[in-house]
């Protein structure tokens, strides 16, 4: 059952797998999302309104295996973090949003909850 439910997350959160160097903040308590992080470019015909925030759940490393007793193998460190992509993300007219800022960093931190259940259902081999 555990290995069901972590294979499940891995392939929701691992939809698009990649990583660019500068385009990617991994969660962390003492840095909040900034409107100048927010760097994607622009759709107007994006139903969403005046802001989209883009993250994710990835886990490390990604190639991960997992025995008939749902142990993952071979991976002591495998961890979960909540990533917010910089070059997805973007806002129109920030100076007008109040507390919308507060609201997408929710988010996130909502993301990095996850992430941290995730790393503790995990089944160690």
């Amino acid at each position: 059952m555990k290995a069901t439910i972590f294979i499940f997350f891995f392939t929701i959160f691992s939809i698009f797998s990649y990583s660019q160097e500068g385009s990617i903040i991994e969660w962390n308590e003492a840095r909040k999302l900034k409107w100048s992080d927010y760097q994607g470019v622009i759709n107007k015909n994006d139903a969403l309104g005046y802001v989209k925030t883009v993250y994710k759940i990835e886990i490390f490393p990604s190639n991960v295996q997992v025995d008939s007793q749902d142990r993952v193998i071979g991976y002591k460190q495998l961890t979960a973090k909540a990533i917010f992509f910089k070059n997805k993300s973007w806002v129109t007219a920030e100076e007008n949003l109040g507390q919308i800022l507060q609201h997408e960093q929710l988010h996130f931190n909502i993301a990095e909850l996850y992430a941290r259940r995730l790393k503790k259902t995990i089944p160690r081999a």
